[in-house]
């Protein structure tokens, strides 16, 4: 990707960010931050008054419906009432959960489904099936929807558990500001840089919140388009050979400003102004009505309100240096600061120096008796950035990869690699015949396919390359004398086949980066439980069992820290040794919000 690209893309997401938050400060009533002086975590009202100075070792969400979440020792979130004297309204653990709306929030409890609980905790709706649709996954919740994917399409459902748009399209851009843009499967005719002009149309449909199409647009019309509408506007653009030329729509599919080069982004809009950026990547301030208010010339700018802007004067890659200015261009506040915040109600977070937070008004006026902050987190993003289930049927993972003795994911020991090459194709998109030139290089196919919401590693292993190039003699007379000469045969390529050798090893891996949290040691001893049926045992300690299959074929399932793998067929001698498994145990990776977190929000656990 190009490098404008790159920016552009990064500074309005970045942007979009702060316009969401700003949007639905309303919601939130408090916000994680440390008191000057306590090391533990607390929460401070948007006006500044505390509400926790410091109770929790690990920094817990913002609050909302008089809720919020923090993670427990374990790394597992629990949820809390917001009070002077926070407690744990429940004694349940959650793997997954966002920020509650209109009382409600979508979660996944330890070892469940997916589902949406009340500020109590109590469940309203599974989410476990969608209409007939099994989920895989819900993310990019705002303003009480959540787009959910299932299989390879995606849909919106809204915090009660109902369907706002059916799952059946390519991708659903972030709800936002009253709409939802869902986009078709051509959707790259609107990111993609080069050859423009050869790709198919591709329509993205603008609907409501309750799912009604409200009106399309054509990649043949406008081949760039924002993420999603900002204060009843959506970014539009047009790419021609390298520049993008951006302008606006409003909430009904009308251009109230034309895409015009000078514009090579538009980031932000509030009232009748918004914020754009020119090609040397500053930003400006231009009125929807006059055009240029402020020319471009800070390195980020964003909204604070309708009345005022918060600009960044420093050049990139220096310290940051905000001003909060009026829309004219003049200064509201004298000082700078380090950061600034979006606008709740009538206040903002500012950081003073690298270990000083403030609450002001915009005018600049602060309490007098204020509290002093050495961090303040502003950004009212859910504690994680999606849900999935974290319930998974061990069983049937086992069963469906189809694992036996002779047999994996319907693969076997007598297979062919043309065999084994279209297995693997059907899980990818490439339709492709497989050519042997191009399989020289590996005796291995890997495939991974998704099983129970789980993606496993799968690998072939054949005795030999899986092609190799063949050859004819070609004689080569070196030197002719009389009736004598003296010749050379010479190899001459002619092309590549695969190898007629067959499996010698199946090798599957199961890792414990999703539903398999927790649960490595119980997968494990339901695999060699499975294996002893087809054979006996030859040896085994805490960590691995080494399983006879008879005719000069073994199994090894082991347990490692971040997964379980067992490997069957014609086993090497180093790989029959199982010792160095030996008081392995499955490593839990405990992930914090504090010491994971960006732009798009935490990893949970």
């Amino acid at each position: 990707m190009k490098r404008s690209a790159l920016l552009s893309i990064v500074s309005f997401l970045v942007l979009a960010l702060f316009s969401s938050c700003s949007k639905s400060s309303d919601t939130y009533e408090a916000f994680p931050c440390k008191v000057k002086g306590n090391d533990d975590w607390g929460l401070v009202k948007p006006d500044g008054k505390v509400l926790v100075a410091g109770e929790f070792s690990h920094r817990p969400s913002p609050v909302s419906c008089g809720r919020f979440w923090c993670q427990n020792a374990k790394g597992y979130w629990e949820l809390y009432k917001a009070d002077e004297h926070p407690s744990t309204v429940n004694d349940k653990e959650y793997r997954y959960v966002t920020n509650f709306y209109n009382g409600h929030a979508i979660v996944a409890e330890r070892d469940q489904p997916v589902t949406i609980i009340d500020v109590d905790g109590n469940e309203v709706a599974s989410l476990a099936k969608i209409g007939s649709l099994q989920p895989n996954q819900f993310n990019d919740f705002n303003d009480g929807l959540a787009v959910f994917s299932a299989d390879t399409v995606q849909g919106v459902v809204d915090f009660n558990g109902e369907i706002v748009i059916p799952a059946k399209y390519y991708s659903v851009n972030k709800p936002s500001d009253g709409r939802i843009i869902a986009l078709d499967s051509r959707s790259m005719a609107f990111s993609m840089w080069e050859d423009i002009d050869s790709l198919e149309e591709s329509v993205a449909t603008v609907f409501d919140y309750k799912g009604e199409k409200l009106f399309t647009i054509s990649s043949k019309k406008y081949n760039r388009i924002g993420d999603g509408f900002i204060n009843g506007y959506l970014p539009v653009g047009i790419h021609e050979g390298e520049k993008d030329s951006w302008g606006l729509m409003n909430a009904m599919g009308e251009i109230v400003v034309r895409p015009d080069a000078s514009n090579c982004m538009i980031s932000d809009v509030a009232g009748s102004h918004y914020i754009y950026s020119d090609d040397s990547y500053k930003y400006g301030l231009k009125s929807i009505e006059t055009g240029t208010v402020i020319k471009a010339k800070y390195s980020g700018a964003f909204f604070l309100g309708e009345n005022h802007i918060a600009v960044n004067e420093a050049e990139e890659g220096d310290d940051p240096e905000w001003l909060i200015l009026n829309l004219d261009g003049t200064k509201a506040v004298a000082k700078k600061f380090m950061d600034v915040s979006p606008l709740f109600g009538d206040h903002v977070f500012v950081q003073v120096r690298d270990d000083r937070w403030q609450v002001i008004k915009l005018d600049g006026e602060m309490d007098a008796d204020q509290d002093q902050f050495s961090k303040i987190e502003y950004m009212s993003l859910n504690p994680c950035y999606f849900v999935t289930s974290d319930h998974i049927d061990l069983d049937a993972l086992i069963e469906r990869v189809g694992m036996n003795a002779n047999t994996m994911d319907s693969i076997t020991f007598q297979s062919s690699v043309r065999t084994v090459l279209e297995r693997q194709a059907r899980y990818y998109s490439s339709t492709n015949k497989p050519v042997a030139a191009n399989y020289s290089y590996t005796d291995e196919v890997n495939l991974f396919p998704t099983i129970e919401g789980e993606m496993v590693s799968e690998t072939v292993t054949f005795p030999s390359k899986l092609s190799h190039q063949t050859y004819r003699q070609e004689k080569v007379i070196d030197y002719v004398w009389g009736n004598y000469y003296w010749y050379h045969m010479n190899k001459v390529p002619t092309g590549y086949v695969f190898t007629s050798k067959s499996p010698s090893k199946f090798t599957v891996t199961f890792n414990n980066y999703g539903k398999l949290r927790g649960k490595l040691r119980t997968l494990y001893s339901s695999l060699v439980k499975k294996f002893l049926a087809y054979g006996t045992e030859d040896n085994s300690n805490s960590g691995a069992t080494l399983i006879d299959l008879g005719n000069g074929k073994s199994a090894v399932i082991a347990l490692e820290s971040n997964s379980v793998k067992v490997m069957w067929g014609n086993l090497s001698a180093s790989e029959k040794s199982i010792f160095s498994y030996d008081g392995n145990k499955e490593d839990m990776k405990v992930s914090f919000a504090e010491d994971d977190f960006d732009e798009f929000g935490s990893e949970c656990p």
